[in-house]
């Protein structure tokens, strides 16, 4: 049997059985997709940006907490505490200098507040690093009288566990710290591929498509595993779509390029 191959200028090409559309048709699969690309970009990046300043937001809200607190609450409680033990000591202690190394510890505090620091989440770093862990330790013994005569700055800090907002834990201390945060992890991971979005060669094009004429399918008007070129973002690849279209209805341009996307993300 003598097979005849048409050229693919202007019409579609029929080899055989298999349709290979030609470029003129290829524009609407491409325009469509193109900017379905750019929707699902912005978007993501959209969203990514909010939970990241609504993490942040939290972040900044929950560190002044803490400070505020740790400052009026946190460092006075155990002025008091220290003062109490060296009394009942039944010592004749000069507490200036002691006071004043206590003192030292509300700037510790402060400073331990302000060091926002969380490894995990890309640079943002969480306040309570070194205060939330020391619940799980157990309690200090209280001072003897001979520490606080040798260092009553130093000795004064065991009663910390005996102290309101000396030991916080973010996710209990701070209404909102907690929600905040798990979005903001999840944000990352779902929208990980945002990092390697070009700056160059951010094209989306389908390069070919082609469909078996035996795959048509009447009450849709469509053909299902049609095969496909993409280049998209710098990659280029090729698949059978996973669900009937019409190859020359730019409506279901969208479709070939989230099976694209897919793919790129992956790889």
């Amino acid at each position: 049997m003598k097979v005849v191959f048409a050229a693919c200028l202007l019409l579609p090409c029929v080899l055989g059985q298999v349709t290979q559309l030609s470029s003129n048709f290829l524009g609407p699969l491409t325009s469509s997709g193109g900017q379905y690309i750019v929707t699902q970009i912005q978007a993501a990046n959209n969203d990514y940006k909010a939970k990241e300043s609504s993490f942040q937001s939290a972040t900044t809200t929950c560190q002044n907490l803490i400070k505020t607190n740790q400052e009026k609450i946190c460092v006075p409680c155990i002025v008091d505490k220290c003062k109490a033990k060296a009394k009942s000591c039944n010592r004749e202690l000069t507490f200036s200098g002691a006071i004043k190394t206590i003192g030292d510890l509300g700037g510790s505090v402060a400073s331990k507040a302000k060091d926002v620091v969380d490894k995990v989440i890309g640079g943002i770093k969480d306040v309570f690093s070194g205060w939330g862990k020391r619940r799980s330790l157990a309690k200090r013994a209280e001072p003897s009288c001979g520490e606080i005569e040798r260092n009553a700055g130093e000795a004064c800090k065991k009663y910390q566990d005996q102290c309101s907002w000396c030991n916080v834990n973010a996710n209990n201390a701070c209404p909102g710290y907690s929600s905040a945060r798990v979005a903001y992890e999840s944000a990352r991971n779902t929208y990980s591929w945002l990092a390697k979005v070009p700056t160059q060669n951010a094209n989306y094009r389908v390069k070919a498509a082609s469909y078996d004429q035996a795959n048509f399918v009447p009450t849709s008007g469509k053909w299902s595993n049609v095969d496909v070129t993409v280049e998209i973002l710098g990659k280029t690849t090729n698949f059978r779509v996973n669900q009937a279209i019409n190859p020359y209805d730019s409506a279901d341009g969208a479709v070939v390029a989230t099976q694209a996307f897919e793919w790129w993300k992956r790889n």
